[in-house]
């Protein structure tokens, strides 16, 4: 996955590190590829699921937030370990 973000509002979301509008590129396991935007307007929906559903969203962030960081790929197996 390859994911990029900017601040275009808010001086807190920057001083923090973080930003307010986000988007992402995925590889999944069967080689479909998906795309996630977050435009910083509107509040992500929630939705139902398991435990393991919401586990596997924590990697998935967090392997986004990894790639932002980094401007370069990164594997969510990276972040499973």
């Amino acid at each position: 996955m390859c994911a990029v973000g900017a601040n275009r509002g808010e001086e807190f979301f920057r001083a923090a590190g973080d930003v307010d509008t986000a988007g992402a590129m995925l590889t999944l396991d069967d080689d479909t590829l998906a795309v996630v935007s977050f435009p910083g307007t509107t509040t992500p929906a929630l939705t139902s699921g398991t435990l393991e559903d919401a586990l596997q969203a924590v990697y998935v962030a967090e392997a986004c937030e990894l790639s932002r960081q980094r401007r370069q790929p990164v594997n969510v197996a990276e972040v499973r370990q």
